[in-house]
């Protein structure tokens, strides 16, 4: 299966619904609370001129319409996921993560 799939199956369970977008486009209607994600970077480690290990960095924002922590912490528990910030647009609670997948 695709690691993005894989992922995406993951935060859905974390999340425990559908609503986790990948790179949604700008005029799709979200649902709340909600998890957005998309491909922020790509580590490439190599050796004898060969890659030996990608992994994709994601950006990963978790909305909504009231703080909570909580799923903060649910999605840190995920290996190499790191908090980067918090900012509040339109009313609703946005959690920026950086994870690794």
């Amino acid at each position: 299966m695709d690691r993005r799939l894989t992922l995406q199956a993951k935060l859905e369970e974390i999340l425990g619904s559908d609503h986790v977008y990948f790179n949604p486009p700008e005029n799709y209607r979200l649902r709340y609370p909600c998890i957005v994600y998309d491909t922020d970077d790509v580590e490439r480690l190599s050796a004898d001129n060969f890659a030996y290990v990608k992994h994709v960095q994601y950006t990963v924002t978790y909305i909504s319409t009231k703080p909570d922590m909580s799923m903060v912490y649910k999605l840190m528990d995920l290996p190499l996921c790191s908090f980067e910030r918090h900012y509040k647009a339109d009313d609703l609670e946005h959690y920026v993560l950086n994870l690794y997948w």
